[in-house]
This record gives C-alpha cells, sequence and structure tokens, in this order.
C-alpha cells in the first residue's frame, strides 16, 4: 500500500531515528489504545496471509510516546496527552481511512 508502512519497516524507520522498538511493545500501545491498529490487507506475497499496515504519522506518535516517557510520564498520562493532541492533528485522517469510529481515542473522547 503507498506510503503506508508494514510493522518491520516501521521498526525499522524508527531504530534510524535513535528509537528501539519491538513487534510486541507497538502491539502492547494498541491494546493500550496508544497507537491505532494498522490497516489490514491480504498479503500475496506472504502465502495469503493479512499484512498490517501503518500510516506514517504512527512514526510521529511513536516517537512522541518515546519522548514522554523519557520526561518520566506513565502510559495513562501520554495516551491522554495523544488524545488531546496527536489524535486530533490526524482526526481527519483516520475518519478518511474508515477508522475513526473503532479507535479507543474517539470513543472515550465521546463519553
Amino acid at each position: 500500500m503507498k506510503g503506508q508502512l508494514r510493522t518491520q519497516e516501521l521498526i525499522e524507520k524508527l531504530e534510524k531515528s535513535g528509537i528501539i522498538i519491538s513487534k510486541r511493545t507497538i502491539e502492547y500501545y494498541q491494546e493500550l489504545g496508544l497507537l491505532p491498529r494498522p490497516l489490514r490487507k491480504k498479503g500475496a506475497k506472504t502465502g495469503g496471509g493479512v499484512l498490517g499496515y501503518y500510516q506514517p504519522n504512527v512514526v510521529d506518535i511513536i516517537r512522541s510516546i518515546h519522548t514522554q516517557k523519557d520526561k518520566g510520564l506513565t502510559l495513562s498520562e501520554i495516551k491522554d496527552n495523544l488524545r488531546d493532541t496527536l489524535f486530533e492533528k490526524y482526526k481527519q485522517h483516520y475518519k478518511e481511512w474508515g477508522v475513526l469510529d473503532s479507535l479507543p481515542h474517539n470513543a472515550e473522547k465521546e463519553k
């Protein structure tokens, strides 16, 4: 998918900027609602398995998470900050991609 990153590409891009992160950490951030789940597409090159694709802005979100962690914030505090800043910034993109309603951030903010 053009412009989007597979998990390994996301990890490699972050490593180039000095952020070491594992696939499991990315999944954990998704479980906590810090990151949106990847868009899914059946992958012909992988024997028909499902590949996850991330929007490029996920790099910025992970950088923000790590910057805030370095400042001593908890993941809960970071989640609140992300909801109020980055997710609002990218809200239109999420709406265009059809994932806005599935984001835990959107559901929590509406409560």
